[in-house]
């Protein structure tokens, strides 16, 4: 605590005074008591005296607050209400036009000239900024990665990435090292139910969303918290055919062939996608034949039918069954799933 002394040098003598710093003192009979300059209390500091009374003035003209050693922040007549809390900045950081920027930290804020509204708490953070607006960096060089314009963008622990807009980044990196996370913890999310089909996804650290989407004969819906995937039964059709002789087979559909007396002419379809299924069990004893299309083939194994109707695939026994899977749109089919001992033309 700095003490005061007055010693007078005998009747009507001029008075000598002496100040006692933390630090040091200073004598004489006239002393200058200033809190400006770039290595006192800061550049918005200064000691206003009137009559008797010496006040502490710790904002410039237009309400900013520059405070610690080696901060020389030039508000340029352009800048208020920015409060700079530093133990150490840049000669060359001008705020021209800045307005309304809070920072607490060695060298946060050393190139902001005409940024507004942005926060920067710990060392270098928000260090190379020039002219981006309403950033939040928290943390050792948080958004020190910022070189230009970047605005609208939260830094938890994160230097950011040069160009970044509307961007949140939380942690360093993913890992153990310093400053690094491997676990991650937000309370509130159990429980809520949002009623939606939508799952949060994960890149390279960046989350996304996805939305479930059924296919052909499944539906996604949702009963409270609860995503409900629904496949209907109907998906695949079987048909018992008795006392006809030939048939068009459908698409994901199964044929029971049923004549005791004759043998029934299975055809494909004349137009099929890739993965549509047929399927054929017999059941009659005249047995049954699966015939191509023009222009189509049935693969066995090793074996391949004649293109087009002159080709085809036909049971031996009573019970011989097939499952057929078309691979090349219209044109090629494969067999699988065969009982029997199937002849193929």
């Amino acid at each position: 605590m700095s003490q005061i002394y007055k010693v007078s040098s005998g009747s009507g003598g001029s008075g000598i005074i002496t100040i006692d710093g933390d630090i040091g003192s200073v004598t004489g009979s006239e002393v200058g008591i200033k809190a400006t300059g770039s290595s006192k209390t800061g550049s918005s500091f200064s000691f206003t005296a009137s009559g008797s009374d010496l006040d502490l003035i710790s904002t410039d003209s237009n309400g900013n607050i520059f405070l610690g050693a080696g901060v020389p922040f030039n508000s340029d007549g352009g800048s208020s209400n920015n409060v700079i809390i530093s133990g150490d900045g840049t000669a060359g950081a001008t705020f021209s036009a800045s307005n309304g920027n809070v920072g607490i930290g060695a060298e946060c804020f050393d190139a902001l000239t005409t940024g507004d509204s942005n926060c920067a708490f710990g060392m270098s953070a928000l260090t190379a900024l020039q002219t981006g607006s309403l950033n939040i960096a928290c943390g050792l060089s948080a958004g020190s990665s910022y070189t230009n314009a970047e605005s609208s963008n939260i830094c938890l622990n994160s230097s950011g990435v040069v160009g970044d807009n509307h961007t949140l980044r939380i942690g360093a990196a993913t890992g153990i090292g310093s400053g690094e996370l491997n676990k991650a913890y937000i309370c509130g999310i159990t429980g809520t139910n949002l009623s939606t089909t939508q799952l949060v996804t994960n890149v390279a650290d960046q989350l996304g969303s996805a939305t479930l989407v059924g296919g052909t004969g499944v539906t996604i819906g949702t009963s409270g918290s609860t995503i409900v995937v629904n496949v209907a039964t109907g998906g695949f059709t079987w048909s018992l055919y008795t006392g006809t002789t030939v048939i068009r087979i459908l698409a994901q559909s199964g044929s029971i062939p049923n004549d005791d007396s004759n043998l029934v002419t299975m055809r494909l379809p004349l137009t099929a996608n890739v993965g549509d299924i047929f399927k054929i069990v017999g059941r009659g004893l005249g047995g049954w034949k699966l015939e191509p299309s023009t222009a189509q083939v049935i693969h066995l194994g090793t074996q391949t039918t004649t293109s087009g109707t002159s080709g085809s695939i036909s049971s031996t026994n009573q019970y011989d069954s097939v499952e057929v899977i078309c691979v090349v749109a219209n044109a090629e089919y494969v067999c699988t799933d065969v009982v029997g001992n199937l002849t193929v033309v």
